[in-house]
């Protein structure tokens, strides 16, 4: 779901939805990672702790 939104691109807002992406543990809070490599440049990451459905996730290459 998040490639699809975001490859590509060099700066990508992402709202993270368990509707969407789905919830292996009902009931549990969860959190969300994300790592990504721009170009063929630096491997980034970031995360959104729990409970994150609901938040947005920003993956961005520009400096």
């Amino acid at each position: 779901m998040l490639g699809a939104a975001c490859n590509g691109l060099t700066y990508c807002q992402y709202a993270v939805d368990h509707r969407v992406i789905g919830d292996p543990a009902y009931g549990c809070a969860k959190g969300y990672y994300a790592r990504w490599q721009c170009g063929r440049g630096d491997v980034r990451s970031t995360a959104v702790p729990a409970e994150a459905s609901g938040r947005t996730v920003t993956l961005q290459c520009q400096r």
